[in-house]
C-alpha cells in the first residue's frame, strides 16, 4: 500500500485523491524549485484571471498589460510562499489543526493544481482573440468558457480544503470553518472601520 501511495503523480492524483496525494507529498517533500514553480504558476493564473476580468487592456497597450501580469504574478508567488502559509496555519491551529507552516505551504501550493489547469482553457482563447481578451471584461467571455472555469474553480476550492485538512489532521468541514473564520473577521473589521469612519465624518461635519 505504501509503495502504491509513493507512485502517485500529484499533478493528476490531486484531482480525485487529494488527501492521499498530500500524505505522499508531506512524506516525500519536493524540491524548493518545484515549490517556487507551483507558486509562480498559481500566481500567474490569479494575475491573468484578474487582468482579463477587469479588462485592464482598455487602459494601455498590450505590453503594459503583460508587465502588470508579470509583476502581479511575482507578488502572488511571494504571498503564496511566505505570507499566506503562516497566516493560514494560525487559523487552522486555532480550529484544532496540527500542521506546521511548511505542511501548510505544501498544501496551499499543491492544492491549487486544479486552479492552475485553467491555463488549458485560456491558451486557445488567447490564440483566437489576442489582446481582445483583456479588453472585453468577464461579462463578454464565451459562456462555455465561463461554465468550464466555474466547474474547475469550484472543484479547486474543494481540493484545496481537503489538502489543507489533511495537512492539519482536520475534516473537510473543519477545514472550511478554518477558512471562513478569517473571512468573517475581515468582514467585521471592515464593517467596524466603515462605521468608525462614518461617525468621525459626521462629527467633523456637525
Amino acid at each position: 500500500m505504501g509503495e502504491q501511495t509513493k507512485r502517485l503523480n500529484p499533478w493528476f492524483s490531486i484531482w480525485l485523491q487529494p488527501r492521499a496525494t498530500m500524505r505522499e507529498v508531506l512524506a516525500h517533500p519536493r524540491s524548493p524549485q518545484m515549490m517556487w514553480g507551483l507558486a509562480v504558476l498559481g500566481g500567474f493564473v490569479t494575475a491573468y484571471s484578474s487582468a482579463r476580468s477587469n479588462a485592464i487592456g482598455l487602459d494601455g497597450p498590450l505590453f503594459t498589460v503583460w508587465m502588470i501580469i508579470a509583476l502581479h504574478t511575482l507578488l502572488n508567488a511571494m504571498i503564496y510562499m511566505y505570507i499566506l502559509p503562516p497566516i493560514t496555519r494560525f487559523f487552522y491551529r486555532f480550529n484544532g489543526g496540527i500542521g506546521d507552516t511548511e505542511a501548510t505551504r505544501q498544501a496551499i501550493l499543491w492544492g491549487q493544481i486544479p486552479w492552475i489547469s485553467c491555463i488549458l482553457f485560456w491558451i486557445p482563447d488567447l490564440l483566437m482573440h489576442g489582446e481582445a481578451v483583456f479588453q472585453t471584461g468577464a461579462e463578454n467571455v464565451h459562456p462555455t468558457l465561463l461554465v468550464l472555469e466555474l466547474i474547475v474553480q469550484t472543484w479547486a476550492m474543494i481540493v484545496a480544503l481537503k489538502c489543507l485538512g489533511e495537512a492539519h489532521g482536520l475534516s473537510f468541514w473543519q477545514s472550511l470553518v478554518a477558512q471562513i473564520i478569517p473571512f468573517l473577521l475581515l468582514l467585521f473589521v471592515g464593517f467596524f472601520l466603515a462605521m468608525l469612519f462614518g461617525f468621525l465624518l459626521a462629527a467633523l461635519t456637525f
